[in-house]
């Protein structure tokens, strides 16, 4: 099952069922702009400080390095024809359609089924955590993310990142920052783990099966964090 796309404005984009069309080398570097916030690829970090700077390239979990594109789905928006209503709102979901070759809005959407965020299969996920310099005082702060692209500007090459036990933040070519809901306790001698999920966003025009069998989009998530209060 593959995914079709979502969109609230006059075009679609589709994603026909395919088991070859994936999108392949998508990889997570993150930066940390405020100057005694240290960003790590290991939970060790707080601890060893050895070798920490500003930027490093996210540690990535399992084996996973291809995945089908997914679609989001809010009140505001819909999945071709269908319109999510009460439970069915607020959930990430996969399809397929009859417009393998088209990115218009011609395709009948059909198979549509949930799929959990973390998913292998529609999602390569990554780690880094946050800690504090030596000489820092502890402090409790929202953490603002943005996000940019590094070696592609393929428009479907989105994240969802969650910073420890604060809601997920999505972001994509058109939201490109965000902050956690709630504020997040940092110190010197502890680290927060932030978990980072790309993925190819079926609202992308170019996300239908022609255009993946013989594009592939790949490319840098780029993640930077900051401090706010």
């Amino acid at each position: 099952v593959a995914a079709v796309a979502l969109s609230a404005g006059t075009t679609f984009a589709w994603f026909a069922a395919n088991t070859t069309a994936t999108a392949t080398g998508m990889t997570v570097t993150a930066k940390s702009n405020a100057t005694y916030l240290l960003i790590g690829n290991t939970a060790e970090c707080a601890t060893s400080k050895a070798g920490l700077t500003n930027t490093v390239v996210g540690a990535k979990v399992g084996d996973a390095t291809n995945c089908y594109p997914v679609a989001y789905c809010t009140q505001e928006n819909k999945l071709g024809t269908y319109t999510a209503t009460g439970a069915q709102v607020d959930h990430w979901y996969t399809a397929n359609s009859d417009a393998e070759g088209s990115a218009g809005g011609s395709g009948t959407l059909k198979n549509l089924s949930e799929v959990t965020l973390g998913d292998a299969d529609y999602f390569i996920e990554y780690n880094v955590w946050l800690t504090l310099s030596a000489d820092s005082e502890n402090t409790t702060k929202k953490v603002k993310v943005t996000f940019g692209k590094g070696g592609s500007d393929d428009a479907a090459l989105s994240a969802v990142v969650t910073v420890g036990a604060t809601n997920p933040i999505r972001l994509n070519s058109e939201t490109t920052t965000g902050t956690t809901s709630a504020t997040v306790a940092l110190t010197s001698s502890t680290a927060v783990e932030v978990t980072v999920y790309v993925y190819i966003d079926g609202n992308s025009t170019n996300v239908y099966s022609d255009y993946i069998k013989s594009n592939t989009i790949t490319g840098t998530a780029q993640i930077q964090f900051d401090l706010v209060s």
